[in-house]
This record gives structure tokens, C-alpha cells and sequence, in this order.
């Protein structure tokens, strides 16, 4: 097991060249951890993405809704396993009998091999314009803080 990150790596070196980078690396490699840092219904990162385009089997923790995103015959989802030995046994099986780990990546990653609503290029230019266009000032300038010696308070601005 190879760890090219900040956390925990034993490579001697981080991957270089941000998303890119990461998945020139993880072409080398049948399986990638793919943990997200939180479970919450549509928290879902580049961290099952980038494994994919990678052409390589997410092992996938985080979003208990994924299954509606991403095609689950696609990856391996922690959660369909009732423990992490009967995780590690499929794994173990998927390494050894590359007919069943083609299976895996030869799935489609979307339902129906169509990209869902959160990868349309419309959707996500969009976006962008609302935020590049919108004329909300941001949080952090809609606070004042007033100091009372070694107290610092922040007040809401009521504009």
C-alpha cells in the first residue's frame, strides 16, 4: 500500500501536479482508498472521482447517498460490507481474479452511462456566475469586533 499525500505517505516524496498529478499516480494501481473526511448525505469530493479517471477500483466511505450519484457496481462501497474483514476478503478476491476486477471497471461510473446533474457543464458555469455576480457581501466583512481588554467580541453588522 502506497500513500502519496501529506498524511501517512511512505513513497518519500508527495505526488506532484494537484488532481492531474494524483491521477497519473493512481494509474499504476488496481485499488484506491477512497475515504472521504466526513459521512454525510451529498458530501461526496474528488476523492471517488479521481480513482475513476484513474481507471482504477475506488474504495469508497463517505456519502451515504453515492449510490444514486455513481453507478455502485463501479466501485467498492464500504458500507455494503458488514465489517472490514468481509471488505478486505473482496478486495483480497478482486486482486486475485482479474476476470471479476475487469467486471468492476469495465461498469459504466454514472447510471445508465449518463453523467448526473452535478457534472453538467451548465449547471456548473452557472454556478460560478452566481457567485462571481452576486452582490451579498461575504461573511467575514459583515462582522465588527469591539475589544474590551483581553476580550474580543464580534457583532453583527445589521446591513
Amino acid at each position: 500500500m502506497d500513500a502519496g499525500g501529506r498524511a501517512f505517505n511512505n513513497i518519500g516524496y508527495q505526488v506532484p501536479g494537484g488532481p492531474r498529478g494524483k491521477i497519473e499516480f493512481l494509474r499504476r494501481y488496481k485499488f484506491n482508498i477512497a475515504f472521504e473526511n466526513a459521512s454525510l448525505p451529498g458530501y461526496t469530493t474528488e476523492k471517488i472521482v479521481e480513482p475513476m479517471a484513474a481507471r482504477c477500483l475506488p474504495i469508497y466511505w463517505g456519502n451515504p447517498l453515492i449510490h444514486r450519484e455513481f453507478n455502485p457496481k463501479s466501485f467498492l462501497n464500504y458500507v455494503d460490507f458488514r465489517d472490514e474483514a468481509a471488505l478486505i476478503e473482496r478486495i483480497i478476491e478482486l486482486d486475485q481474479n482479474d476476470a471479476l476486477y475487469r467486471q468492476y471497471v469495465a461498469e459504466p461510473y454514472f447510471h445508465e452511462d449518463r453523467p448526473n446533474e452535478f457534472f453538467n457543464l451548465d449547471r456548473v458555469l452557472d454556478h460560478f456566475d452566481m457567485i462571481f455576480s452576486t452582490t451579498i457581501r461575504p461573511v467575514a466583512r459583515r462582522r465588527r469586533l469591539l475589544s474590551f481588554g483581553r476580550w474580543t467580541l464580534a457583532r453583527r453588522d445589521p446591513t
